[in-house]
């Protein structure tokens, strides 16, 4: 046998040997990636996501119902009362989550006088405000529409209302907090003055959603 003869044998015999260890040796594919000795696994391939919601700002909406009891000097009871409509007290933009308010609370004023000394007479003003989490679609800014007529009910909301001093000629002072949880049906609310001979009005400061 020459050398050239041992060459060819020697070469046909590498062949086959590769031949039936690449037969032996795990294949790629359906999410596998082989590599010398090494095996891949690549991630699930997803479905594509879900189209992104179109926005949508969310609004709390508040009714006010008052009334304004009282002595007059010569002693004889009175009493008035009056509402305002259901109108946008403060909103949220889904996606830009800032809370901006409205002038709406301020005719949420509550208070109560001590009577007075020579006359007896007094009086006071009891609120109550009814609130309501509402949808608006698109991002409504602070010149946009906010008809509760355009409004649906979307999630739950718990609110912060403060009860806030409004003294004319001093800055506004929150002096009490309550939570309120508002689901499909609102939550009404008739806070009480933190003590005598203050006025207050009630402000939203906080939304969050449960």
């Amino acid at each position: 046998m020459t050398w050239q003869h041992l060459q060819q044998l020697r070469a046909t015999a590498q062949s086959s040997i590769r031949q039936h260890l690449g037969e032996a040796q795990p294949q790629g594919g359906q999410g596998a990636i082989v590599q010398g000795g090494s095996i891949a696994l690549l991630p699930d391939r997803r479905e594509p996501g879900q189209p992104r919601t179109a926005p949508w700002t969310l609004a709390i909406f508040a009714t006010i119902d008052y009334e304004w009891p009282g002595v007059d000097s010569d002693g004889r009871a009175y009493s008035r009362s009056g509402s305002y409509p259901v109108d946008v007290a403060a909103w949220m933009p889904r996606q830009f989550p800032i809370l901006r308010r409205s002038y709406l609370l301020e005719s949420s004023q509550f208070f109560e006088l001590t009577p007075d000394e020579e006359t007896g007479a007094w009086h006071k003003r009891v609120s109550t405000v009814k609130f309501e989490a509402r949808a608006l679609p698109g991002d409504r800014g602070p010149h946009g529409q906010y008809d509760y007529a355009d409004s649906y009910y979307r999630i739950p909301v718990e609110i912060t209302v403060g009860h806030v001093v409004a003294t004319l000629g001093s800055p506004p002072d929150i002096v009490k907090t309550h939570k309120l949880t508002l689901r499909r049906n609102g939550a009404t609310y008739t806070p009480k003055p933190v003590q005598m001979d203050e006025f207050y009005e009630l402000r939203v400061l906080d939304v969050k959603r449960i």
